[in-house]
């Protein structure tokens, strides 16, 4: 028995072509999964990092809060000093206010509006001024 020429040659593509497609998918799989891996890498550094300059802002703002507290109490001193009660006790007002808004603000990015609020109590509190 004979098998007719276009069984014959549809036979032969799926032998030869079959494993050669197989072969060809499993490779790039394997190129798939490996650049997954690579953007997960990827991914996992970045985050590491932001992690790492996140931790080094709060250790420089924790070092910096002493020193700015203790200008601030300097400059109220110096307002009773000179009798001046009134600005000493707007600063203050302003001041406790700074202080809350750093205290409760724990996100990196905060609104502009929220911001400027938190400014403007800062050099109210300590310069005296008005914005």
């Amino acid at each position: 028995m004979m098998i007719a020429e276009p069984l014959f040659h549809l036979i032969l593509i799926f032998s030869v072509l079959l494993p050669l497609v197989s072969l060809t998918v499993l490779a790039l799989l394997g190129v798939a999964e490996k650049e997954v891996d690579y953007w997960q890498l990827e991914h996992a550094r970045l985050r590491l990092e932001k992690e790492l300059q996140e931790s080094k802002y709060m250790q420089l703002h924790q070092q910096i809060r002493p020193h700015f507290f203790f200008n601030a109490l300097n400059a109220f001193l110096s307002l009773a000093r000179l009798g001046k009660n009134e600005e000493m006790i707007r600063g203050m007002e302003h001041f406790a206010l700074f202080l809350r808004d750093s205290y409760e603000t724990k996100q990196p990015l905060i609104p502009f509006k929220q911001e400027w609020a938190h400014t403007s109590n800062y050099l109210s509190g300590v310069h005296g001024t008005h914005c």
